[in-house]
């Protein structure tokens, strides 16, 4: 399975990476060395990775760079970039793509179990004005650029580790109903996911031709605010991308306001 990785994300997506490898052709064969990139401005500095890479891209500026899992089972980071030589022994590489990848799970608990949960807060156009600002000022996270093909997304950015908390502007008809709060559950089979919540008590809603699936579970779960921590708990750390193109969304609330609209990948 691949997850869509947003360009914007990945210097925090690599983060949680080690060293990668750089892949580059002359059109005969494929050079492979390995690689520490530096993210600036947009791009990736390689620094010196020898001759031999740097004549195949004067030939061919299209490389890969792969990052292995850092554990088992995990996630690989495949990056697609244009790169050139800047100097006499730096490359730089510009992402036109990059995906975490790992095999689809074979049984129907790993399939259903999640690796990646994110918070939703939807929130009515109606009262849409002001609440971004407001969550990114309440959590102490970075507001992200505005997403989606009318802007109605964007992403709360925490100091480390990678984003959990996303807002949602719901653009059906006004409703003037409060902010709403769904999860999304990032699993590697959406669709066996949701037939096994379903024979645990949740309704399905929506099944998306873009690959995930909308559904209610059998009760409301409320939230608190506490000043003790778990005991357990930590900071989470860098994961996959809530751009999951492979998610089971599964909304802990009350019946819908409207009825649910599909969502491009560039809704995270």
């Amino acid at each position: 399975m691949s997850i869509v990785v947003d360009l914007a994300d990945l210097p925090d997506v690599l983060a949680s990476f080690g060293t990668g490898y750089l892949l580059s052709t002359d059109g005969r064969g494929v050079k492979a060395v390995h690689v520490a990139p530096d993210p600036e401005a947009g791009a990736l500095r390689l620094t010196a990775p020898g001759r031999g890479s740097l004549a195949n891209v004067a030939r061919n500026a299209r490389v890969t760079l792969v990052w292995p899992p850092r554990a088992t089972p995990g996630f690989s980071l495949i990056v697609d970039a244009d790169a050139r030589a800047d100097g006499t022994s730096d490359l730089v590489a510009v992402p036109v793509s990059a995906v975490l990848h790992r095999p689809v799970a074979e049984s129907d608990a790993t399939a259903a179990r999640p690796f990646w949960v994110s918070a939703f807060l939807d929130v009515d156009v109606t009262g849409w004005e002001g609440v971004p600002s407001y969550w990114a000022a309440v959590t102490g996270h970075r507001l992200s650029a505005p997403r989606g093909g009318s802007a109605e997304f964007a992403s709360l950015l925490p100091p480390t580790g990678h984003g959990h908390l996303r807002v949602q502007r719901l653009d059906g008809p006004a409703t003037g109903a409060p902010l709403r709060v769904h999860l999304d559950l990032h699993v590697p089979d959406p669709s066996r996911a949701a037939d096994r919540a379903a024979e645990l008590g949740a309704t399905v809603v929506h099944r998306s031709p873009h690959g995930y699936v909308v559904l209610r579970s059998p009760a409301v779960c409320p939230s608190a605010a506490s000043g003790t921590p778990p005991a357990s708990a930590r900071r989470p750390p860098p994961g996959p991308t809530a751009r999951a193109r492979r998610s089971t969304r599964c909304a802990s609330t009350p019946p819908p306001i409207s009825t649910p609209r599909s969502r491009s990948s560039g809704r995270s």
